[in-house]
This record gives structure tokens, sequence and C-alpha cells, in this order.
């Protein structure tokens, strides 16, 4: 298992596009199985990460959105 946790540039888009080329990342450098990619976001973590999925929901098995 990998946990990636990162850190927000903002509430918006630039930190979205950064998760998943953070994601895009990892899936290039190390085995992962992409049937197994989860996301979660709390408060602007969900914001974030709610953009992220909505833009790319071809990447995330599923999301846990805590809060936003």
């Amino acid at each position: 298992m990998i946990v990636v946790s990162a850190q927000l540039t903002d509430w918006g888009q630039t930190s979205a596009l950064q998760a998943i080329d953070l994601m895009e990342y990892f899936i290039e450098h190390f085995p992962v199985n992409t049937r197994r990619i989860y996301a979660n976001g709390y408060s602007a973590g969900g914001e974030t990460m709610s953009r992220a999925v909505s833009m790319r929901p071809d990447l995330y098995a599923a999301y846990l959105h805590g809060a936003s």
C-alpha cells in the first residue's frame, strides 16, 4: 500500500490538477494497481479532491468525501 498526502497550493483547480499529476506520477513510477486507487478529503482537501475526482473519475476507484 502506498499512502500519499499532499499539501494544497490553493482551494481550486491548481491543487486539483496537482493531485491528478501526483497520482499519474505514482502510476508511472511504482507498481500501482490502477483499479485500487482510492482518495479521500476533508475540509480544503475535500474541496480539492472533489474537483480532482470530477475532472478524472476514471483515475479513482472510490472517493470518501469527509467535509468541505
